[in-house]
């Protein structure tokens, strides 16, 4: 028999036979991909307690779920809950292969618990990697000008030699999320795959949405509050548009080690009355709604993958604008306003353009949700399941 071992490195919080978590924005699509044969498990640390507030999301995660009593909270943390982690895979594994069993670990990568599992495994154990991201440049970036900063990124490029060389012996599948990452991991073309498993079906919004009123135009910015998101300037940016007489009101949806920095900004450009942080909202309904009361959506970020905030954008019939980071001017060339540079005037500016031609910005948000179907999960959890069972025969 063969076992296909899901690892999830997003942390949950498991509660009176419930589970929730903070950010749903990899570990759904695992929890759909694993439900789809009884070859499949998945594994995903976890803390035995109630959420530590009423913004987190429950997950629909598969009956057999094992949680790992590991949960962290930062990247240090994570780093060492990850060697658990590995080791309790690694137990599993080991226990299926007294039985004759045939063991295949898939999880994100470069990634610290795939990569110690890797040189623990039982012989004969094949790897399937998700690629969500040019890890060394968000690493870098969030890392830059600090004594980590070396240190970090070789650890990166670590993880990232080792996932080539087993694609390169024949023993990995790997799947990136978006077209541009496929370039990073040479291999064959049959074994490292392009998906984009970013939104739920629910998530569509199907009647066309009309031109919001009010005194101003609303700007929306949703992620993680990090360097590489670049969300500072994106306040500088509606500062300026005040001084030129051009407002717009911005709400800032998330959380993260910036947090303080960014209310700070906000503070010494006397912006409180346009600029509103919300905090983390629940995903799902609260946050589209959410979406629902802006007319533009903005992603200034330095670095990305495949954002998924811009793919449920346009599932919501929201305009974008965003810099030309990741797979985005690939997958969404006439569909985005993109920024020219990632500074306060560069953004400043595509924001004004978007905004003063209603008509084509109209055409745009048509096109980009013309293209959702492709960035399902549902979808893609078939093509990946399909994918699988071709490569472990």
């Amino acid at each position: 028999m063969k076992h296909i071992l899901f690892y999830s490195n997003q942390p949950v919080f498991r509660h009176n036979g419930k589970t929730y978590t903070q950010l749903a924005n990899f570990i759904d699509f695992i929890g759909e991909l694993s439900s789809l044969s009884e070859q499949y498990e998945l594994l995903v640390p976890a803390k035995m307690a109630a959420p530590p507030a009423s913004n987190f999301t429950q997950l629909n995660l598969p009956s057999k779920t094992i949680y790992l009593d590991n949960y962290y909270y930062s990247h240090g943390q994570a780093l060492f809950a990850s060697q658990k982690s590995a080791l309790s895979i690694n137990t599993l594994a080991r226990q299926y292969q007294k039985r004759g069993d045939e063991i295949i670990m898939a999880g994100p990568g470069p990634n610290s618990c795939l990569n110690t599992a890797s040189f623990l495994a039982p012989t004969g154990t094949r790897f399937i990697f998700f690629i969500r991201g040019n890890t060394l440049k968000t690493v870098s970036s969030i890392y830059k000008g600090t004594p980590w900063h070396a240190p970090a990124t070789l650890m990166v490029r670590m993880f990232d030699y080792r996932i080539r060389s087993l694609l390169r012996s024949g023993k990995a599948l790997v799947f990136t999320i978006g077209e541009k990452l496929v370039d990073l991991y040479p291999g064959p073309t049959r074994r490292v795959i392009p998906i984009h498993p970013l939104i739920n079906k629910d998530l569509l919004r199907e009647n066309t949405s009309e031109p919001l009123t009010g005194d101003m135009p609303k700007i929306l910015s949703v992620g993680r509050f990090s360097k590489e998101k670049n969300t500072i300037s994106l306040i500088q940016a509606c500062a300026l548009a005040r001084d030129k007489s051009t407002p717009f009101k911005l709400t800032i949806v998330g959380f993260g080690p910036e947090e303080a920095n960014l209310k700070n900004e906000i503070k010494r450009l006397n912006m409180e009355k346009l600029i509103h942080m919300t905090g983390q909202v629940e995903h799902g309904k609260p946050l589209m709604d959410i979406f629902d009361s802006h007319d533009l959506i903005c992603l200034p970020s330095l670095t990305e993958g495949v954002p998924r905030v811009v793919i449920e954008a346009f599932a919501r019939r929201i305009g974008v604008v965003a810099t030309r980071v990741g797979s985005l001017p690939t997958l969404f060339p006439d569909s985005i306003e993109f920024i020219d540079s990632p500074t306060p005037e560069g953004i400043q500016q595509s924001i004004t353009v978007s905004l003063n031609d209603p008509s084509l910005l109209a055409k745009k948000i048509e096109r980009g949700y013309a293209s959702i179907d492709k960035f399902l999960i549902e979808t893609n959890a078939k093509l990946v399941h399909e994918t699988i069972q071709e490569f472990i025969g």
